[in-house]
Protein backbone atom coordinates (compact mmCIF):
# COMPACT_ATOMS: atom_id res chain seq x y z
CA UNK A 1 0.00 0.00 0.00
CA UNK A 2 1.36 3.20 -1.27
CA UNK A 3 2.01 5.98 1.38
CA UNK A 4 -1.03 8.10 0.32
CA UNK A 5 -3.37 4.99 0.66
CA UNK A 6 -1.94 4.40 4.15
CA UNK A 7 -2.32 8.22 5.39
CA UNK A 8 -6.32 8.05 4.14
CA UNK A 9 -6.71 4.71 5.67
CA UNK A 10 -5.59 5.88 8.99
CA UNK A 11 -7.27 9.32 8.93
CA UNK A 12 -10.82 7.38 8.34
CA UNK A 13 -9.63 4.93 11.45
CA UNK A 14 -9.10 7.91 13.73
CA UNK A 15 -12.56 9.49 12.14
CA UNK A 16 -14.31 6.84 12.84
CA UNK A 17 -12.94 6.49 16.18
CA UNK A 18 -13.87 10.25 17.01
CA UNK A 19 -17.44 9.74 16.14
CA UNK A 20 -17.73 6.49 17.72
CA UNK A 21 -16.66 7.89 21.15
CA UNK A 22 -18.60 11.01 21.00
CA UNK A 23 -19.70 11.97 24.14
CA UNK A 24 -17.67 10.03 26.10
CA UNK A 25 -15.61 11.30 29.34
CA UNK A 26 -13.86 8.01 29.49
CA UNK A 27 -11.40 8.75 26.91
CA UNK A 28 -7.46 8.70 28.20
CA UNK A 29 -4.73 10.37 27.53
CA UNK A 30 -3.35 7.27 25.31
CA UNK A 31 -6.71 7.28 23.73
CA UNK A 32 -6.94 10.76 22.55
CA UNK A 33 -2.95 10.32 21.27
CA UNK A 34 -3.91 7.66 19.46
CA UNK A 35 -6.83 9.47 17.23
CA UNK A 36 -4.64 12.57 16.88
CA UNK A 37 -2.05 10.98 15.33
CA UNK A 38 -4.02 9.04 13.19
CA UNK A 39 -6.42 11.68 12.19
CA UNK A 40 -4.03 14.54 12.22
CA UNK A 41 -0.48 13.78 12.79
CA UNK A 42 -0.55 11.04 9.75
CA UNK A 43 -1.70 13.73 7.38
CA UNK A 44 1.50 15.96 8.32
CA UNK A 45 3.73 12.74 8.41
CA UNK A 46 2.62 11.60 4.86
CA UNK A 47 2.56 14.91 3.61
CA UNK A 48 6.74 15.32 4.67
CA UNK A 49 7.11 11.42 3.37
CA UNK A 50 5.66 12.28 -0.21
CA UNK A 51 7.84 15.16 -0.51
CA UNK A 52 10.91 13.08 0.67
CA UNK A 53 9.96 10.68 -1.59
CA UNK A 54 9.37 12.84 -4.78
CA UNK A 55 12.63 14.98 -3.86
CA UNK A 56 14.22 11.99 -3.45
CA UNK A 57 15.62 12.31 -0.43
CA UNK A 58 18.46 10.15 1.32
CA UNK A 59 16.98 7.46 3.45
CA UNK A 60 18.19 9.16 6.91
CA UNK A 61 16.31 12.49 5.92
CA UNK A 62 13.08 10.95 4.52
CA UNK A 63 12.85 9.32 8.37
CA UNK A 64 13.63 12.66 10.24
CA UNK A 65 10.92 14.37 7.41
CA UNK A 66 8.27 11.78 8.22
CA UNK A 67 9.04 11.90 12.48
CA UNK A 68 9.01 15.86 12.10
CA UNK A 69 5.84 15.55 10.12
CA UNK A 70 4.33 13.42 12.87
CA UNK A 71 5.38 15.41 15.93
CA UNK A 72 4.54 18.94 13.80
CA UNK A 73 0.61 17.29 13.38
CA UNK A 74 0.61 15.89 16.98
CA UNK A 75 1.50 19.60 18.45
CA UNK A 76 -0.40 21.07 16.01
CA UNK A 77 -3.90 19.16 17.02
CA UNK A 78 -2.90 19.55 20.24
CA UNK A 79 -2.62 23.37 19.86
CA UNK A 80 -5.74 23.83 18.13
CA UNK A 81 -8.01 21.96 21.07
CA UNK A 82 -5.88 24.05 23.34
CA UNK A 83 -7.41 26.89 20.69
CA UNK A 84 -11.04 25.47 21.16
CA UNK A 85 -11.27 26.74 24.76
CA UNK A 86 -8.58 29.60 24.58
CA UNK A 87 -9.35 31.97 22.20
CA UNK A 88 -12.04 34.77 22.03
CA UNK A 89 -13.00 33.50 18.68
CA UNK A 90 -12.32 30.01 18.03
CA UNK A 91 -12.56 30.76 14.00
CA UNK A 92 -14.65 32.19 11.95
CA UNK A 93 -17.31 29.68 11.74
CA UNK A 94 -16.30 27.40 15.39
CA UNK A 95 -17.89 29.01 18.43
CA UNK A 96 -15.66 28.62 21.73
CA UNK A 97 -15.94 25.47 23.12
CA UNK A 98 -17.03 23.73 19.92
CA UNK A 99 -15.72 20.43 20.50
CA UNK A 100 -17.32 20.32 23.88
CA UNK A 101 -20.58 21.31 22.44
CA UNK A 102 -20.29 18.21 19.61
CA UNK A 103 -19.35 15.89 22.21
CA UNK A 104 -16.14 15.59 21.26
CA UNK A 105 -13.63 14.56 24.00
CA UNK A 106 -9.87 16.47 23.66
CA UNK A 107 -7.18 17.22 26.13
CA UNK A 108 -7.78 20.34 28.00
CA UNK A 109 -10.75 18.19 29.07
CA UNK A 110 -9.25 14.71 29.63
CA UNK A 111 -5.99 16.45 31.59
CA UNK A 112 -8.95 18.89 33.14
CA UNK A 113 -10.97 15.64 34.76
CA UNK A 114 -7.93 14.00 36.18
CA UNK A 115 -6.76 17.00 37.91
CA UNK A 116 -10.78 18.01 39.13
CA UNK A 117 -12.71 14.62 39.06
CA UNK A 118 -15.37 16.45 40.50
CA UNK A 119 -16.18 17.85 37.63
CA UNK A 120 -17.22 14.51 35.94
CA UNK A 121 -20.70 14.44 36.86
CA UNK A 122 -21.41 17.78 35.81
CA UNK A 123 -19.54 17.20 32.57
CA UNK A 124 -21.81 14.25 31.73
CA UNK A 125 -24.58 15.96 32.51
CA UNK A 126 -23.68 18.72 29.94
CA UNK A 127 -23.49 15.57 27.36
CA UNK A 128 -26.32 13.88 28.26
CA UNK A 129 -28.33 16.98 26.75
CA UNK A 130 -26.27 16.70 23.29
CA UNK A 131 -28.81 18.68 20.99
CA UNK A 132 -30.32 20.61 24.09
CA UNK A 133 -27.75 22.75 24.93
CA UNK A 134 -27.95 26.49 25.50
CA UNK A 135 -25.47 28.97 25.32
CA UNK A 136 -25.04 29.62 28.98
CA UNK A 137 -24.90 26.28 29.80
CA UNK A 138 -21.51 26.04 27.18
CA UNK A 139 -20.05 28.95 28.37
CA UNK A 140 -20.37 27.52 31.93
CA UNK A 141 -18.60 24.61 31.00
CA UNK A 142 -15.95 26.07 28.85
CA UNK A 143 -14.86 28.46 32.31
CA UNK A 144 -14.90 24.60 34.45
CA UNK A 145 -12.51 23.24 31.63
CA UNK A 146 -10.10 26.59 31.69
CA UNK A 147 -10.09 26.45 35.82
CA UNK A 148 -9.72 22.49 35.58
CA UNK A 149 -5.63 23.17 35.06
CA UNK A 150 -6.02 20.65 31.94
CA UNK A 151 -5.23 23.77 29.33
CA UNK A 152 -1.86 24.28 31.38
CA UNK A 153 -0.90 20.41 31.38
CA UNK A 154 -2.08 20.25 27.61
CA UNK A 155 0.33 22.93 26.35
CA UNK A 156 3.24 21.08 28.48
CA UNK A 157 2.63 17.77 26.22
CA UNK A 158 2.01 20.44 23.52
CA UNK A 159 5.54 21.87 23.96
CA UNK A 160 7.13 18.02 24.40
CA UNK A 161 5.69 17.49 20.91
CA UNK A 162 7.73 20.83 19.61
CA UNK A 163 10.67 20.12 21.04
CA UNK A 164 10.60 16.14 19.58
CA UNK A 165 9.33 17.97 15.95
CA UNK A 166 12.36 20.29 16.25
CA UNK A 167 15.15 17.29 17.13
CA UNK A 168 14.13 15.49 13.95
CA UNK A 169 15.05 18.89 12.12
CA UNK A 170 18.88 18.30 13.35
CA UNK A 171 19.37 15.77 11.05
CA UNK A 172 18.66 17.93 7.56
CA UNK A 173 20.98 19.96 6.29
CA UNK A 174 21.47 23.99 7.11
CA UNK A 175 19.46 25.19 4.16
CA UNK A 176 16.12 27.23 3.45
CA UNK A 177 13.94 24.52 3.79
CA UNK A 178 15.24 23.47 7.18
CA UNK A 179 14.78 27.22 8.12
CA UNK A 180 11.01 27.06 6.66
CA UNK A 181 10.43 23.57 8.77
CA UNK A 182 12.06 25.50 11.58
CA UNK A 183 9.25 28.86 11.17
CA UNK A 184 6.43 26.69 11.05
CA UNK A 185 7.06 24.66 14.19
CA UNK A 186 7.84 27.83 16.16
CA UNK A 187 4.90 29.60 14.68
CA UNK A 188 2.77 27.02 16.95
Amino acid sequence: MGILAKGIKAICEGEVDQYQHKYSIETSVFTYLKRIGRKTAVLFSSACALGADIAKCPEKISRSLVKFGFYYGMAFQIKDDINNYTKAQYEEDKPVGNDILEGIITLPVILGLRLKPELRDILQSFLDKRGDIDGEDAASVVELIKKSGGIEQSRSLLNKYIEKAIKELENLPDNEYKKAFERIIMAL
